[in-house]
């Protein structure tokens, strides 16, 4: 009998390793899928993207079909099959190029497509294959014409002038996004561009087919080509409006019958993703009338096409969940799916997520009826459908791995995995084992969550746990890879994640259930799942620890203020003042309003209520030595936030460390530098093993190792 090769625990620096996949785009004959690939490459160790494809039977193994210097993302099939579309990216921050340029599918070398001041992205096809819509943003102080102008070198060195020697004025209420910074001044608009058979002669210029000091995407094209619909906020108090519409526009050049834009939405709720019906006559949407402000789900709508007539309605008014991908990971490909019309307009295709796993839905326009088509315990996070809806693309993950692309054969039942992008390294590494969790909270809830045994557990030994709290709060854990949780477990702690009241995918009602009520029945749950945990026979009680980040962050600052029971406890992008927050984050007074029920521009009013949930405010009551994990450039929980606790317990003597993360937003434990996320990791583990020692306890049951006293 051949003995079989030990297997190593998962690293930190394995991140370097993992290879992750995204957006899987099915060919209209169901034949081919396009998908993007990324990976950690170069001395910087930064993720370079390429697309990659693979054919739909399987047959051959997938192969790199671009190779661009920094990033290749958004492949884009024609309505052919014959080319694809994507959106190319060269060099980085301030210098990078983003860029639409096309590859026909048999091969040969990418060319260029737009040369757009700003950048370009977000290619959708005409259905006659002969024209592409993008995004692209334009300055409104430049001529219009200076859009469509490549920057020079002279360009950047001008604007690297301005940005070193003058202020910059702002007059909106959101003037800065944690994910792009400061407002540019910029406005996203949709163009449309002719495609020509090839790279030969003069590109064609795109035309505008939106403008005005407004934002427009989700850029869809009626079934004729004469309309785009878009997602926009136009109205003119917007700033102060929790809306976004749905707008459709006629297309300059191809004889529309609409001669003026037209909102086919009531500036009532937020609704996106728009897909027009085959017949034109509907737009299908992804949205809410804002009834549980930032807690209202998602639902699947349709909206009468400019000039048609009926009357809106929402078709999955009677299911109970939200429509689109809310389990959390921290290495994944990026969420896509949006709306799906099959061809005979019965049905309107979407992924949502039901206990902690996404699946692949339909639902029928004539009755509302949601049938689940794809299920499994896994995250469908990404998905298209063939022209005929009979195949269908998805990108996937398990709580081992980050993500592969299936192809699901809709008619058959049969399923095919395209991609194991990770075997080898999967083939390494010993995996703690996960068991499903189904309790009951102490006034009569049930509650779903999950416990991950430390690698090498072993009967009758005790071992400290983690608690791992989500973000959001209105995301939720699930069945998707988090490095986080596998780094602790090969450490040797067992890590609890559970969904408590106000997660996702368990109904409108649990995922509101605490608005107004921050620390309050969610802080129970999640000690109630502690006690759970506990009762399981292998948890050593001496040593618990928790942590968490944003929601996570604030919940983990609560929990210590509130409780002893924890040996240790790091805190990352975290709120500890409500108060401040209001006015320093890019959400402040609008998730303020929504989550903790107040006045969304009376803070004054509301100070009480504000300074009573704040975790800052029981800092004297914090005994549990804490490790605030926070990046430098987080305008969603900014830096003040980590900063004012910290003071606090420094100046209370309390056991506390600040560890500020470079060049890094509150995007960094999921998409940041993969060097920051590295030695973020290094650092929950110094801290967790300097408190409460990994591994099984040295002495009786119950009983602890003694405290380390070094990193």
């Amino acid at each position: 009998m051949t003995a079989q090769p030990s297997r190593r625990r998962l690293v930190p620096e394995d991140l370097y390793r993992f290879v992750l996949c995204e957006d899987p785009q099915i060919s209209p004959d169901g034949e081919w899928v396009a998908f993007v690939r990324s990976a950690v490459e170069g001395e910087d160790r930064e993720y370079r993207s390429e697309i990659w494809l693979v054919r739909a039977d399987g047959a051959e193994p997938p192969r790199r079909f671009t190779a661009g210097p920094v990033r290749d993302a958004q492949p884009r099939w024609s309505p052919d099959g014959r080319r694809l579309a994507f959106v190319r990216t060269i060099g980085k921050g301030q210098e990078a190029d983003r860029q639409i340029w096309i590859i026909d599918r048999d091969g040969g070398e990418a060319w260029q497509l737009t040369t757009m001041r700003y950048g370009a992205g977000d290619p959708v096809w005409s259905p006659d294959g002969r024209y592409l819509a993008f995004t692209a943003e334009v300055d409104p102080a430049e001529p219009p014409e200076a859009a469509v102008q490549p920057r020079t070198p002279e360009d950047r060195k001008a604007e690297e002038r301005r940005a070193k020697d003058q202020a910059r004025v702002f007059t909106r209420i959101r003037y800065k996004f944690d994910l792009t910074g400061l407002h540019s001044g910029r406005y996203r608009q949709v163009w449309v561009v002719a495609v020509p058979p090839g790279p030969e002669g003069e590109r064609p210029r795109p035309v505008p087919v939106t403008g005005g000091e407004f934002d427009h995407s989700h850029p869809a094209w009626s079934p004729d080509g004469t309309l785009i619909a878009v997602e926009a906020m136009r109205e003119p108090e917007r700033e102060h409006l929790r809306v976004h519409d749905i707008w459709v526009f006629p297309v300059p050049g191809t004889g529309a019958k609409l001669s003026a834009p037209v909102k086919v939405t009531a500036s009532d709720g937020i609704f996106f993703s728009p897909a027009f019906s085959p017949d034109g006559r509907w737009i299908a949407a992804v949205g809410h009338k804002n009834e549980y402000t930032t807690a209202t789900l998602p639902r699947v709508w349709l909206f009468p096409a400019p000039g048609q007539p009926g009357s809106p309605v929402c078709l999955t008014a009677g299911w109970d969940q939200g429509v689109g991908d809310t389990v959390g990971s921290d290495l994944r490909g990026s969420v896509t799916g949006g709306l799906h019309w099959s061809p005979d307009g019965q049905y309107v295709y979407f992924h949502a997520s039901d206990r902690g796993a996404t699946h692949l839905f339909r639902v029928r326009t004539e009755t509302g009826a949601v049938e689940r088509l794809v299920a499994g315990s896994r995250d469908i996070y990404g998905f298209t459908l063939d022209r005929g809806c009979r195949r269908a693309a998805l990108a996937v993950a398990e709580m081992e791995n980050p993500g592969d692309i299936y192809l699901y054969d809709l008619e058959a039942g049969a399923e095919r995995r395209l991609t194991d992008l990770n075997a080898a390294l999967r083939a390494e590494i010993e995996w703690p084992e996960v068991e499903e969790l189904h309790f009951t909270a102490r006034d009569g809830q049930p509650l779903h969550g999950w416990i991950m045994k430390p690698v090498g557990w072993r009967p009758g030994e005790r071992y400290p746990l983690v608690l791992e709290i989500h973000g959001g709060p209105h995301t939720c854990y699930g069945h998707a890879f988090y490095q986080e949780f596998q780094v602790l477990a090969a450490a040797g702690y067992g890590v609890l994640f559970i969904n408590p009241r106000g997660s996702t995918s368990y109904g409108q009602e649990f995922a509101r259930a605490c608005q107004g009520d921050y620390g309050g029945r969610d802080y129970q749950d999640l000690m109630d799942a502690v006690d759970h945990a506990l009762t399981l026979g292998w948890v050593d009680p001496a040593r618990l620890g928790v942590t968490g980040g944003s929601y996570g962050g604030f919940m983990t600052n609560w929990i210590i203020g509130h409780t002893d029971r924890f040996a240790a406890a790091v805190t990352h992008r975290s709120i500890s003042n409500w108060i401040s927050f209001w006015g320093v984050s890019d959400i402040g007074p609008w998730f303020s309003q929504g989550e903790h029920q107040v006045e969304e521009l009376a803070l004054w009013k509301d100070l009480e209520t504000l300074w009573d949930r704040s975790p800052l405010k029981y800092a004297p009551a914090i005994r549990t030595p804490l490790l605030i994990c926070h990046s430098e450039h987080d305008l969603r929980c900014p830096m003040e936030q980590a900063e004012q606790l910290y003071l606090a317990l420094k100046m209370l003597g309390r056991e506390v460390e600040l560890v500020r993360h470079p060049r890094s937003n509150h995007e960094l434990t999921r998409s940041g530098p993969p060097v920051l996320r590295v030695d973020r990791f290094h650092h929950i583990l110094r801290w967790f093993r300097k408190y409460m020692p990994p591994g099984p306890a040295a002495g009786e049951p119950g009983e602890t190792a003694a405290p380390a006293t070094g990193a």
